[in-house]
């Protein structure tokens, strides 16, 4: 202390610097800087974003933060391994990053899925989504209880048993089961948040003949196939180079290898070489009588 919380604001300009161009005071403005529960905030000027007069300065200030990530999320976390048409599974969308990332889905012409507990089911519905899994809420909270509802079960329903080309989860270790579970073949999980708690270091995927039964893995952005990258080619080069005892994407450890000769050594080899052809050559005169 002292300390001001806050990251997200926004309000009327009461006054600007001397060298400031693009703001005047009476803008409306929203903003994303620290200290913003305040009456008064100082905010660099290029971070100030303008509101027109036809959007609530609540959904201004939410969009900063909000917004912006459901954006990425939506447009470029997924690395284009999905396109409009196909499935997408948006976690918790009667919360507020992900409303907005299921509508801004539905706008790019994604096939949404959303999911949220039961008592926020209108928001999630307002959303747009194509289909709404909905939760029980765990005894006493607000926040779902992800063991009330097969979601797996349905994501796999809805899409006829291809799952999902990408999923966006904000909620963490309650649902990465799921999450994992529901890719399709070389979809894309994205997690960017941890409501229900921090997802747990894993150990990748373990196939089935029909789909990947994944216990998952522990990356911000993992990419979805039958089997994890690494797996993959290992079996690869095992497959082309059966018998073979060393991957060729490893080396040996430097206790393994055989030593390199150093200069020293190389030397010291040369000296005994010298050495040992004059001894020679001397005894061969010995005998000759020439000594």
């Amino acid at each position: 202390l002292p300390f001001v919380g806050g990251q997200e604001g926004g309000g009327e300009v009461v006054a600007v610097g001397s060298d400031v161009k693009d703001v005047k005071v009476g803008d409306k403005v929203a903003y994303s800087v620290f200290g913003s529960y305040a009456e008064y905030t100082a905010v660099p000027a290029a971070k100030c974003l303008p509101v027109p007069d036809d959007v609530p300065m609540d959904v201004a200030v939410s969009c900063v933060v909000q917004g912006l990530t459901a954006h990425y999320l939506t447009s470029d976390a997924h690395a284009q391994l999905i396109q409009p048409g196909e499935w997408m599974l948006v976690h918790g969308v009667g919360g507020g990053t992900c409303q907005w990332a299921a509508q801004m889905a539905k706008i790019r012409g994604y096939k949404v899925i959303g999911t949220c507990a039961k008592g926020k089911g209108a928001i999630g519905k307002a959303t747009g989504v194509d289909e709404l899994i909905l939760y029980d809420e765990a005894p006493g909270t607000a926040y779902e209880d992800y063991e009330s509802v097969d979601g797996l079960a349905k994501v796999l329903e809805i899409t006829d048993g291809a799952g999902c080309k990408a999923v966006i989860d904000g909620i963490g270790k309650a649902t990465l089961d799921m999450s994992l579970g529901s890719l399709a073949q070389r979809g894309i999980f994205v997690s960017f948040g941890n409501a229900s708690g921090p997802v747990l270091p894993t150990r990748g995927c373990a196939t089935s003949p029909s789909r990947a039964s994944c216990a998952g893995r522990s990356s911000s952005t993992t990419r979805g196939t039958a089997r994890s990258s690494s797996t993959a080619r290992t079996r690869s080069w095992a497959g082309s180079r059966a018998g073979s005892s060393r991957s060729p994407w490893t080396r040996p450890s430097r206790s393994t290898r055989r030593p390199r000769a150093t200069s020293t050594s190389r030397a010291a080899r040369r000296r005994a070489r010298c050495c040992t052809a004059s001894t020679r050559r001397f005894r061969r005169r010995s005998r000759a009588g020439g000594v």
